[in-house]
C-alpha cells in the first residue's frame, strides 16, 4: 500500500503543476482527499473503470449497451492487474507494473 501512497502524490503534485495560475493551483489542492480517505478517494472502482472504458469518442451519453463486464476488461490486461473482490478495486498485480508506466508515460 506505501507504493500506491508515493503514486497518489505523484498524481497530486502532477495535478497541480498543470494548473496555469496560483488560484486555480490552489482550488485544486483545497478539493484534493485528504488523509486516509485520500487514497481510496483516488482508486477506481470496477463498476467506474467499465463505464470509463464503456465511453468512446465523440459519445455525448453513457451508452448502457457497450459497458464491458468486469471480467472482460481484467483479462485484456494480461494478468497485469487484479480484481479485489471485497474493495471492488481494480489494482496492479506488483509495483513494476507501475514502474514500467510511469517510464512509459516518461518516454511520450
Amino acid at each position: 500500500m506505501e507504493a500506491y501512497r508515493f503514486f497518489l502524490a505523484r498524481l497530486h503534485v502532477d495535478w497541480l503543476l498543470n494548473k496555469k495560475t496560483a488560484k486555480k493551483a490552489m482550488s485544486t489542492f483545497e478539493k484534493l482527499s485528504k488523509g486516509s480517505v485520500a487514497l481510496e478517494d483516488a482508486l477506481l472502482t470496477t463498476g467506474e473503470l467499465c463505464h470509463a472504458v464503456g465511453v468512446e469518442a465523440g459519445d455525448k451519453e453513457l451508452d448502457d449497451d457497450n459497458i464491458p463486464d468486469v471480467e472482460d476488461v481484467a483479462s485484456v490486461c494480461a494478468g497485469l492487474v487484479t480484481l479485489d473482490e471485497e474493495s471492488k478495486i481494480i489494482r496492479l498485480v506488483h509495483y513494476t507494473t507501475q514502474e514500467y508506466f510511469e517510464r512509459l508515460r516518461l518516454r511520450s
